[in-house]
């Protein structure tokens, strides 16, 4: 069976190749534009999970995945919601255990997902005339790891605060606010 496809031009590296990541990380600065440090949706896959799967099927889906955030949607793929490596490992399903027993097999992603009611989103216009350094402020001022971008009625892409310090090189250390009553009793007693 005959092949219609063509081998490429290929040649072997040479001394000095680097790597494009670590060359972007020397250039991008909190000064640099905020399109520099955003996952643009366009360009990335959008990983997403059903309310009703389990948070042991979101966990090893972001471990396949290599992510630490899946977006939650219905079954007309409309977000429902976002679910973090934070809220399957932290707080969030520790205390659900808590208040309402069982194995954290049993724990479903919209029991301790973040509902689309509470995310925190900037308008892809507002992204576009921002930089490095306004997205860290967002980020503080939200007191979320994550925020997303909407251009109309869409996610056009997300900024995480894990993937801004890395690409500026500095720490962008995010006082992540209580999301629920549980979360918020929860912090108040533990202090």
């Amino acid at each position: 069976m005959a092949s219609h496809f063509t081998s490429l031009q290929h040649s072997k590296l040479h001394q000095g190749t680097i790597l494009k990541s670590e060359a972007d990380r020397a250039r991008v600065s909190r000064h640099s534009p905020a399109t520099e440090v955003m996952t643009d949706l366009q360009h990335a896959a959008a990983y997403t999970i059903k309310p009703t799967a389990s948070i042991t099927e979101a966990e090893n889906k972001m471990i396949l995945c290599s992510v630490k955030l899946l977006f939650v949607t219905d079954m007309n793929d409309e977000l429902s919601g976002l679910i973090t490596a934070t809220d399957i490992l932290g707080k969030r399903s520790l205390n659900y255990l808590r208040e309402h027993g069982g194995s954290r097999d049993g724990i479903m992603v919209q029991e301790i997902m973040t509902h689309r009611d509470a995310i925190e989103a900037i308008s892809y216009p507002e992204v576009v005339r921002a930089c490095v350094g306004d997205i860290v402020a967002t980020l503080h001022n939200v007191g979320r790891q994550h925020v997303l971008v909407v251009e109309k009625d869409c996610v056009r892409g997300l900024f995480s605060s894990t993937t801004v310090a890395r690409l500026i090189g500095e720490a962008v250390d995010i006082d992540v606010r209580a999301r629920t009553f549980a979360e918020l009793g929860a912090a108040l007693v533990s202090h």
